[in-house]
């Protein structure tokens, strides 16, 4: 009989569970009002995930709102999506913001 803890990578498991840890324990600290500024601290976080090890400097919050007034929140919501499921979180974001 097969478990399906057969096919687990264990280092891949414990690292999402020790990421999701630190962004709930980020996240408890933080006080949002609405809807718009979590989808916006999501931003943040996965552009700043990315740009660890790299030349690029971590993005602020409100770098990151200053880019993003113009749109609703159906929208972010939408391209939140789209981005997640590109390859580079951070580049398919800084070519939608380029191209809108």
């Amino acid at each position: 009989m097969k478990t399906s803890f057969e096919n687990l990578d264990l280092n891949t498991y414990l690292e999402s569970n020790r990421a999701r840890a630190e962004h709930e324990e980020k996240l408890k600290g933080l006080k949002f009002t609405n809807q718009r500024q979590e989808i916006i601290q999501s931003f943040v976080d996965k552009i700043n995930r990315d740009r660890q090890g790299s030349k690029y400097p971590p993005v602020s919050w409100s770098q990151i709102n200053g880019q993003l007034r113009a749109y609703a929140e159906t929208d972010l919501l939408a391209m939140f999506k789209s981005c997640e499921e590109a390859k580079c979180f951070s580049s398919l974001f800084w070519w939608k913001l380029k191209n809108k």
